[in-house]
Parts: structure tokens; sequence; C-alpha cells
């Protein structure tokens, strides 16, 4: 069997590559840890990169703290600002209305993580269980 003539191999149409490039694009956004890298199951939210206490607090460690709007999956938005916060290794989200009716909900970024103690409804805590990207990563601040 001889070769076939390159006249009747197709060429690569231009686009492919570009094609290639954007679906492995789409695949790496869709590996980040971010509220779309959370599920909903059930019985409550399960993330990709972090583990979910409920009812639990991890007191002390703060290194940075930030306001959450909103009262719905504010747990996942705290989980993804730890992962993405430089030497944050852990998380306590703190529900609106606690310690008093009028504060809004706040998400507490840690490290070293402190201990647990469970049996506390104001809160959802965590620690980060995936590996964090290479830098550049925010430092933390309160706000």
């Amino acid at each position: 069997m001889g070769k076939r003539p390159a006249s009747l191999n197709p060429p690569i149409p231009p686009v492919l590559p570009l094609a290639l490039a954007a679906a492995a694009a789409l695949a790496a956004l869709l590996l980040m840890p971010s509220a779309a890298g959370a599920q909903h199951t059930g019985t409550g939210i399960v993330h990709t990169y972090s583990t979910v206490e409920g009812a639990t607090n991890r007191i002390g460690g703060d290194i940075g703290s930030l306001g959450i709007p909103g009262s719905d999956g504010g747990e996942t938005v705290c989980a993804s600002e730890c992962f993405w916060t430089r030497g944050c290794v852990a998380w306590t989200y703190v529900k609106r209305g606690y310690p008093t009716a009028e504060l809004a909900a706040r998400c507490w970024l840690k490290a070293p993580a402190p201990p647990k103690t469970a049996g506390m409804p104001c809160c959802v805590s965590g620690v980060i269980t995936a590996p964090k990207p290479p830098e550049p990563l925010r430092a933390p601040s309160f706000q």
C-alpha cells in the first residue's frame, strides 16, 4: 500500500485549534473553586475543595473577614473566599442575625485552623482540603 497523496488529506481548519483552546479553558474554569464549585444536594452543599461543618464555629485564628450580602449560599462564598485568600486554611460563616438581629452575615477567614465548637446554629465552618493555586492570591483583609 502506498502513501496517500497530500492533496487527498484535507487541511486542518484554522478554527479547530481555537476550539480546542476554548474547550481547555472551559474545563479549567469548571474545575476552579467558586460558588460554581459547589453542588447542592438534598442535605446541603458539598464543596469539592473544602469540608463543610454545619452548626459549627471555629473560634479564633482570624486573619480577615468580610460581610456577605443576602442569606442564601453564604457558606459557599465564604469557602471560596478562603480558598483564594493567601494563608487562609479555614473559615467560619456567621449567619445573618447572630449575635444580634440587626447584624449582617459575615465570613471569617482563619489560619491556622482553630478547633471546632459544635452545636452552634449561628455558624457553618470548614477547612480547605484542595491544594492552593500558585500566586497571585488575594492578601487577607478585614472589610
